[in-house]
């Protein structure tokens, strides 16, 4: 079948102004493919209306009642049309996939405006999160736009001279980090990855705490299930990765080579940072759903603070949930 005969029912006005959807097809398959779903049986159903599909959709017998996908679709004040498709299976112990449209049409620079204003009436059959709830606010996208211009203009000379890295005295291969100026003046700059791999938003460290802030990080554009790797890329990550939470953490578990009994990473395994204990979780859930195996988890030590060790209560739920693997750190000073 082309793209070209591609047609669903009651959809037609989708095909005249829907920037993304039909050149999307393989990766629309790809996460249906993910939750058990056949995206050929499942376009001749769906009607972008909230409605639920749950029928004639499994890709084998194993998944038949154990599946469902939903469709929308939202027109922008420009008139273009946008859908989403949640795709979901209780198998494997849950997992569930989205295609954004609005999002692939930004990560492509078919669109300069922001986010479409989304009106959403909560249904009572179901417990799906409005439409476009990834999607980056006003702000976020235009922070974003802003952050890529001081991307370019930034160099990965003096990366390493820089009072951050100085202090963490922590070797930086394996990862682009690049060296210029935030919104609060000279920093190192990294950039945050979605799942597609694309661009989705930046961290920023300084070599002081930030105005009114405990804490010298500022994240531009969006976080959520964001990441970045240290030492390749998604697709060297799939049959091996540890998952931490800071960069510096990071950097520490791709260069460790078990001295003093610590960890050893001699294979220089990749290392998926996720920047935050709240974002750890989903990132490996993600990395999960697209099959990746041999997945391990160092944690972050978190025991000198009072309001308990997040860090590793995290880690632990991540790898209780996927059966996988915990390292967690002797901490030396509390912290």
């Amino acid at each position: 079948m082309t793209l070209s005969a591609f047609i669903i029912p009651h959809t037609t006005a989708f095909q005249n102004n829907s920037y993304c959807y039909f050149d999307d097809y393989s990766l629309i398959n790809d996460l249906a493919s993910d939750c058990g779903i056949d995206w050929e049986k499942l376009q001749h159903h769906i009607t972008f209306d909230g409605r639920k599909v749950t029928r004639g959709i499994e890709l084998s017998k194993a998944y038949r009642g154990k599946v469902f996908a939903i469709g929308y679709k939202f027109t922008d004040k420009n008139g273009r049309d946008y859908k989403r498709i949640t795709f979901h299976t209780n198998k494997h112990g849950g997992v569930t996939q989205t295609y954004n449209e609005w999002n692939e049409a930004q990560a492509r620079k078919l669109i300069d405006e922001p986010s479409p204003v989304i009106p959403f009436k909560k249904k009572s059959e179901t417990t799906v999160t409005p439409a476009f709830d990834n999607a980056p606010t006003d702000k976020q996208a235009s922070d974003l736009k802003l952050a890529n211009e001081r991307w370019n203009a930034a160099t990965t000379e003096n990366v390493t001279n820089h009072p951050y890295l100085i202090a963490k005295n922590l070797p930086i291969d394996g990862i682009e980090i690049r060296r210029g100026m935030g919104r609060y003046g000279d920093c190192l700059m990294v950039q945050i990855f979605n799942i597609h791999q694309q661009v989705i938003g930046y961290q920023h460290l300084y070599a002081q705490n930030l105005p009114n802030r405990n804490d010298n990080k500022d994240f531009v554009g969006q976080i959520g299930e964001g990441f970045a790797i240290i030492g390749g890329t998604f697709d060297d990550c799939i049959n091996g990765a540890y998952h931490v939470e800071g960069l510096t953490t990071g950097l520490g578990v791709y260069h460790a080579n078990g001295a003093k009994g610590e960890l050893n990473n001699k294979h220089h395994l990749p290392v998926v940072v996720s920047f935050s204990a709240g974002n750890l979780g989903k990132v490996i859930d993600a990395f999960m759903a697209r099959g990746c195996e041999n997945q391990r988890i160092a944690a972050d030590n978190d025991c000198g603070k009072t309001s308990g060790n997040t860090g590793v209560y995290v880690a632990m739920v991540a790898a209780k949930k996927h059966n996988l693997p915990i390292f967690v750190p002797v901490s030396k000073d509390g912290t």
